[in-house]
């Protein structure tokens, strides 16, 4: 007996069930966690950052602009004489300026090249592997969120499977204890009752516990502070496809909407454009620059505001092809990174095909358990009828005195192993459901009607 409840605890953590009250729903609670979970928050956060890059990458093709203005003192004027004319008697007339400058510099270059197109197409293969792994996040936080919903209601209908137990335990020790007063019960029985119940007691405590450890994890995927306070509103009602299932079609058909597989194929996509990057390095490119310094000396005793007064020296506008030969040499960064991207690309595409190959097989195992699951409910129905009746034929030979109370407490547990045995069935089918919707990112509804 305590192997059967213990039994029935441990599927009940693992497993949903049924049960109705005014509260949440499911298709609720799914909707709070995407709204509210902060896992799924923080993911929209980096999300957020790849969307502003990408909408923001025209900015790689802006020139570099640098500015600056300063005080400059010469340590030896004697240095910065210069010619600046000959007299009539063909003398040198040599300008020694004044130690005290300040000027202004600015610098613009623009590179146009092919490593900047390189940087914009990385940039947003690596938005679009971004949104699909955001994606992919919410998904499995409304799969985890609908399974976990089903696995509290499981709990609940086992406590109410239990509750059921110890009224039908605690009737029959009070109708015991009664006979024993009288003298027509031996105390033996009494005992075995009284264990009974204790024993019905403590499995209750123990699934309480549970059913609140459930709720505390249930909170927190639903964005709420830890609580037991929720209440659930739902039945599980799973609807299995129609007909004959048959896996490997439904891989061929919805096998490649995989968020796992989308993601492997924009990560290929990214290592396409770093691999375009590193081969831009091999090409020339075109530098526009202009530099302009004006500078005045001795600004304490000239006119800062007389276009004369100021002299540029360095400014220039200049058009340069750059060639990175280094690049070209045996043995140097470039080949060495190209080689890299290389396997790892098709490190990447080996991943993919096994990938596939697991998710293939996952989509042909759930639609044998769709279908298990299909041919059991239909025995575990009738099974369940047939440990009803026999439970209350057996109550109703122990008030007769024809059964024993081993033999109806017996009846109790076969009518709860089949209860039990119905809701695990069950769950193994929304699971598997739920699980299909995952594995094949399709929504059922879909499935179903192209299914008919």
């Amino acid at each position: 007996m305590k192997e059967l409840v213990f039994g029935l605890l441990v599927f009940a953590l693992l497993a949903p069930a049924g049960i109705s009250a005014d509260g949440i729903t499911v298709d609720q609670a799914v909707q709070e966690a995407l709204t509210s979970n902060l896992g799924l928050r923080s993911a929209a956060k980096k999300l957020e950052i790849a969307q502003r890059d990408k909408d923001w990458s025209f900015q790689k093709f802006f020139p570099t602009i640098t500015a600056g203005a300063g005080w400059l003192r010469w340590n030896d004027v004697s240095t910065q004489k210069r010619l600046i004319g000959l007299t009539p008697q063909l003398s040198p007339v040599i300008f020694t300026p004044d130690p005290q400058n300040i000027g202004a510099q600015v610098n613009v270059q623009f590179t146009l090249s092919l490593t900047t197109f390189a940087a914009v197409r990385q940039t947003l293969a690596e938005w679009d592997e971004g949104r699909i792994d955001y994606d992919a996040a919410r998904q499995r936080l409304a799969s985890s969120t609908r399974k976990t919903f089903y696995q509290i209601l499981g709990l609940l209908q086992t406590r109410d499977l239990l509750d059921a137990q110890v009224v039908n335990a605690e009737t029959r020790l009070s109708q015991l204890e009664a006979a024993y007063k009288v003298g027509i019960m031996p105390e033996l029985t009494v005992l075995q009752a009284q264990v009974a119940v204790e024993n019905r007691h403590n499995d209750r405590r123990e699934i309480d516990l549970r059913i609140h450890q459930a709720l505390y994890g249930f909170s927190q995927l639903l964005g709420r502070r830890p609580t037991k306070d929720i209440e659930l509103s739902g039945t599980i009602d799973p609807q299995p496809l129609r007909g004959d299932i048959s896996g490997d079609r439904l891989a061929d058909q919805y096998l490649e909407r995989r968020f796992d597989l989308r993601g492997l194929d924009a990560q290929d996509r990214v290592l396409q454009a770093q691999s375009t990057q590193v081969d831009s390095a091999a090409y020339p490119q075109l530098v526009l620059g202009y530099s302009a310094d004006p500078s005045l000396n001795d600004p304490w005793h000239n006119n800062v505001f007389a276009g004369a007064n100021w002299m540029q020296v360095n400014g220039a506008l200049s058009l340069q092809v750059q060639w990175k030969l280094d690049a070209l040499l045996p043995g140097s960064w470039y080949w060495t990174k190209r080689a890299d991207l290389q396997s790892a690309r098709q490190g990447l595409q080996e991943g993919r095909k096994q990938l596939l190959d697991a998710a293939r097989a996952e989509v042909i195992a759930l639609a044998e358990q769709i279908d298990s699951s299909k041919t059991a409910l239909v025995s575990l129905e009738k099974n369940v009828d047939a440990a009803r009746r026999a439970e209350t034929l057996a109550q109703a030979a122990f008030h007769s005195g024809v059964k024993s109370l081993l033999e109806v407490q017996d009846a109790d547990l076969q009518a709860q192993a089949a209860q039990l045995a119905l809701l695990q069935e069950k769950i193994k089918l929304a699971n598997a459901l739920i699980d299909l919707e995952v594995a094949l990112n399709t929504p059922l509804e879909e499935i179903h009607g192209n299914q008919e």
